[in-house]
């Protein structure tokens, strides 16, 4: 809902994160509250100092709601049953908020309309900017994303050594590359299984490279590799062995 840090004590919500630093890591915890809760989304009693829970009967104390507004009546031989869901994760959920909030800025500096999001998963951050007018982010074949990117990450340095690996789509282009990428990998591949050989890439950025790799991989006698320096490291494509047909 959009609170950080103390704010967040009292409020509704429909989960409540819960993260720091330990032995050196950023890990933290997620509580969700489940829809089939009464009083859902529940309030939560989450404070600095490492105290988090779930708390659906302190209205009055919360938010300003009548005394016994939090009260719950179970007559005898009824029960009631609230059920929420655990996530432990590493990552920081305040660097995510961090690079939403980067580039929320980055957007409205450039005049445009656009939605920006920004989740950890697996100690990754993924932001997305999406809207019919950022495609003016993307540039040609990409350069401008990738600029945006390498700046979010500096920002996002800035902010803290132990920094989460950082991952950004505009306007679904990296969907978009990886399709090209991948057709343009199997029209060499089918090349190479005519013609033998090797073939050379032009410089690709580390999320190109993987994509080849990734398609290469699933065909049986052909190797790649990746050769050069940043930032004009590329792939080889080689055939090895017999055809593929063989």
């Amino acid at each position: 809902q959009g609170w950080w840090g103390e704010p967040a004590w009292g409020q509704r919500a429909k989960w409540v994160d819960y993260g720091g630093d330990v032995e050196g890591h950023v890990v933290g915890i997620a509580i969700f509250d489940h829809p089939s809760n009464p009083r859902h989304p529940t309030t939560w009693m989450a404070r600095g100092y490492g105290l988090v829970g779930a708390n659906p009967f302190g209205l009055h104390d919360y938010l300003g709601e009548p005394p016994g507004s939090g009260d719950m009546l179970i007559k005898s031989g009824e029960s009631v049953t609230f059920r929420y869901r655990f996530l432990f994760h590493e990552g920081d959920y305040e660097q995510a908020k961090i690079a939403q909030e980067f580039l929320e800025g980055l957007v409205d500096v450039y005049g445009l309309e656009g939605t920006v999001t920004a989740t950890v998963e697996d100690d990754v951050i993924i932001a997305d900017i999406s809207g019919d007018q950022t495609e003016a982010l993307v540039g040609v074949r990409g350069s401008v994303r990738s600029a945006i990117h390498e700046l979010t990450r500096t920002v996002l340095q800035k902010h803290g050594q132990d920094t989460a690996r950082f991952r950004l789509d505009i306007a679904g282009y990296a969907e978009r590359r990886r399709e090209a990428l991948s057709i343009y990998a199997e029209q060499l591949i089918k090349q190479l299984n005519e013609e033998g050989g090797e073939i050379m890439l032009e410089p690709m950025s580390p999320a190109d490279r993987k994509v080849i790799h990734d398609v290469a991989g699933e065909h049986d006698g052909i190797e790649s590799y990746s050769e050069g320096e940043p930032p004009r490291r590329f792939v080889v494509l080689s055939r090895v062995g017999g055809t593929e047909e063989e």
